[in-house]
This record gives C-alpha cells, structure tokens and sequence, in this order.
C-alpha cells in the first residue's frame, strides 16, 4: 500500500529533479563566472538541499534492502534444521519470502539505493557538461 501511494511521487522527483538540479548547477556556474557570490551561494544551497532530499530517499531504500538482507541472515543462522517440522517449514516460508527484498521504488522502474544516487549525479553532471559545451 505505501508503495502504491509514493511510487509516482518519487518517479516525479526522479523525472524533475536530475534535468533541474543540472540547470541550477549551470546557472550556478555562470553566476561563478560572473563575479555574483549572492546568486552562486544560493543556488549552491538549493542544490545542497535538493540532492540532501534525494540522498535520504536513497539511504532509506538502502537500509530498507540492507535490513531485508539481515533478517534472511537470521533466519538462516537460527537452528531451523533442529526444530519440529511444523516450525521448520513456517522458517523456511519466511526465508524464501525475505530473498526478494522490500524496494522503494520511483514508478515501480527506478530502485532507490546508493548506487541510484550516485547514477543521478552523474547524470546531472552529465548534462552541466553537455550545457556548457552546447551555450558556452
């Protein structure tokens, strides 16, 4: 249910987010190269802030994985092989529905993680070059 409910917001910040954060960065550097400290200091923090959200996203989608990969650990070291049969399989249930870890997800397309930040980043920088070379 929470991902039905979160599913398009995050895929609208991923859409919005990578394309505008790349333009503040340029305008942020042109501003830089201008001599405008007020106008580069803020646009400065407007990317600091909008990236600090994105980061947060992505860290819990990492730990949501990451604690998903610790509760199969447990049950694997519990001593599942000794007990009833009746528990065993209940254990074994478990285990098998933990191998397929909970995801935030933007659009049900897009995983949150470590590596999607770094992925966003890259693209936003990506683009700042690419603006610099097409308008400089």
């Amino acid at each position: 249910m929470i991902e039905n409910t979160w599913t398009p917001v995050y895929f609208f910040e991923i859409l919005l987010l990578t394309p505008i954060v790349a333009l503040v960065m340029y305008f942020g550097l042109l501003a830089f190269d201008a001599g405008e400290n007020v106008a580069f200091i803020s646009l400065c923090i407007y990317v600091c802030a909008a990236m600090s959200c994105l980061f947060a996203n992505c860290l819990m989608g990492e730990m949501l994985k990451t604690e998903c990969d610790r509760l199969l650990d447990a049950y694997y070291q519990c001593d599942w092989y000794v007990m009833p049969l009746k528990y065993r399989g209940i254990v074994l249930i478990c285990m098998i529905y933990t191998r397929n870890p909970f995801k935030i997800t933007a659009g049900k397309v897009y995983e949150f993680s470590f590596n999607a930040f770094a992925g966003i980043v890259k693209n936003s920088l990506a683009y700042v070059s690419i603006l610099r070379t097409l308008l400089v």
